[in-house]
C-alpha cells in the first residue's frame, strides 16, 4: 500500500514534531509502521523524511497553493525513490532522474486515484490513511508542458534547498 508521507500544511508541523520526538505512531500509526519497515533498506529514511518536511515548512509557508504542489510533485519523487529505487532521494544518480520522468509519464494502476483524495482521515484522534487516496490522478495522466514545468522546478528548487 502506498503510504502519504505528508498530510495538510496545518497538520504538518505535528508531523515535524513526532518525527523529531520519536513519536509518529502515536498519531499516523501506518506511516509510523512504513518508515520502520522501510529503514531496514533505507538507512537515512528518518533523515529524507525530516528534510522532506523541512522543505515544505520552509516553503509551504509561502501559500497553501504553493505547499500543496510542492507536496504532490516532491511526495510522489520520494514515493517513487523508496518503492521501485529502494534508496533514499540524495543517493539518486541522473540516470535515476531520467528514469522517474519515465515513470512520471507512465506511473501504473496502483499510483493513480480516479479522484482527489484526502490523505488522511481523523478517526477517534488517530490519523488515519485514507484507502482511496494515491499520489496521482487519473486526468494527471495526459502530461502537458506545463506539468513537467512544474515537475521540474519543484525537483530543481528541492534539491537546491538541500545544497
Amino acid at each position: 500500500m502506498l503510504i502519504a508521507l505528508v498530510d495538510t500544511l496545518k497538520q504538518l508541523r505535528l508531523q515535524i514534531s513526532h518525527l523529531e520526538n520519536n513519536t509518529l505512531h502515536l498519531d499516523y500509526p501506518q506511516l509510523s509502521r512504513f518508515i520502520a519497515k522501510k529503514s531496514k533498506t533505507i538507512l537515512h529514511i528518518h533523515s529524507d523524511l525530516n528534510f522532506l518536511y523541512q522543505f515544505l515548512f520552509v516553503y509551504g509557508r509561502k501559500s497553501e497553493g504553493t505547499f500543496n504542489r510542492f507536496r504532490g510533485e516532491i511526495e510522489r519523487f520520494y514515493l517513487w525513490s523508496w518503492h521501485i529505487k529502494d534508496i533514499s532521494v540524495f543517493d539518486l544518480k541522473r540516470v535515476d532522474l531520467e528514469e522517474y520522468v519515465e515513470f512520471v509519464v507512465k506511473p501504473g494502476d496502483k499510483w493513480i486515484a480516479s479522484s482527489v483524495q484526502w490523505r488522511y482521515k481523523n478517526i477517534n484522534g488517530t490519523r488515519i490513511q485514507n484507502e482511496n487516496w494515491r499520489p496521482f490522478i487519473d486526468k494527471e495522466q495526459c502530461l502537458s508542458q506545463q506539468s513537467f514545468s512544474s515537475l521540474f522546478t519543484a525537483l530543481n528548487v528541492f534539491y537546491k534547498f538541500a545544497a
